[in-house]
């Protein structure tokens, strides 16, 4: 057998084997050596066109509107109710028991 490592195409090995087949009518009887091919796969280095998608870089300017929080000063007029103190007099008139002595 001869084999090559690195072949670019398939390798066929030629094996001398006994035949295990019936004898046919045109050959004679007992047995006999076939001469049989088998194929032994191998590694195969193969060029192909493909499509394929490049990408490119590209400057683009997108426009986007913000909103910014300003305080704003008014002046606004408010009616209110406020509580001032008051300070009046005023006469109370009780009676108190008085203990009597006797």
């Amino acid at each position: 057998m001869n084999f090559k490592l690195g072949s670019v195409s398939f390798i066929a090995a030629i094996v001398l084997m006994a035949a295990s087949e019936p004898a046919r009518a045109d050959q004679p009887c007992g047995p006999h050596t076939v001469e049989k091919t088998v194929l032994v796969p191998s590694w195969v280095t193969e060029t192909k066109m493909v499509n394929c998608t490049e990408y490119r870089p590209e400057k683009r300017l997108l426009k986007v509107t913000t909103y910014k929080h300003v305080p704003e000063q008014r002046a606004v007029t408010q009616k209110c109710v406020v509580m001032v103190p008051e300070k009046y007099t005023k006469t109370v008139h009780y009676t108190v028991c008085v203990p009597k002595t006797r």
